[in-house]
């Protein structure tokens, strides 16, 4: 495993331009943050689905339009409505405030991003896949799980969806990792998580 990392930081080092650096930290404050918790703790739905593999509930449609304004990022008022009424954008948005803030927590903003694949952001599906292999990365009941995501974000166009398959799958992932590269202007303009959240 350490040698397929190796040589995919070498990979991407120079086959592709440098990738984009994560979101600024969030300037949530406390109170916001322990209600988002308490609100996304409440939902019951999103709780169930976020126990569930990604690729069985991503849609064969990348909506990643709605991502295009990040409206959540600086404020974050009625985007938890939003994402409540299927606005897949403010789902996302919001996780990733979250994710970006050190004191947020996997249990809030983890469903969110399973919300966000659900209704269609592919990206939000390799966050979530990315959160999965990260903690349970020495599970194999989890690989397939994890690999099957990657591998359906990267065939809808996903770019760190084809890096993370091609870490999975070298050598065979070598074409993905070379399709990650085409789409790299795409993932300029929406960062996703691009370490693993830490264990604590």
């Amino acid at each position: 495993m350490m040698l397929k990392k190796l040589l995919t930081v070498f990979l991407l080092s120079n086959l592709c331009v440098p990738l984009h650096a994560e979101l600024p930290a969030s300037s949530a404050d406390t109170a916001e943050r322990s209600q988002l918790d308490t609100a996304v703790a409440q939902k019951a739905d999103w709780i169930a689905d976020a126990q569930k593999c990604p690729a069985n509930l991503m849609p064969n449609q990348n909506k990643k339009e709605e991502i295009q304004d990040n409206h959540c990022y600086k404020h974050s008022e009625g985007c938890l409505a939003e994402c409540d009424a299927g606005q897949a954008g403010a789902c996302y948005w919001l996780a990733q405030r979250l994710i970006n803030n050190p004191q947020g927590k996997p249990e809030t903003y983890e469903p969110l991003f399973q919300r966000s694949c659900k209704l269609g952001i592919t990206s939000g599906c390799t966050n979530h896949a990315a959160y999965l292999d990260n903690t349970f990365a020495d599970d194999a009941t989890y690989t397939s799980c994890i690999v099957e995501t990657y591998q359906k974000g990267c065939d809808l166009n996903d770019p760190w969806a084809c890096t993370m398959y091609a870490l999975h799958a070298i050598p065979s992932g070598l074409q993905a990792l070379s399709k990650s590269c085409l789409n790299i202007e795409i993932l300029s303009q929406w960062p996703p998580r691009m370490k693993p959240v830490s264990k604590a």
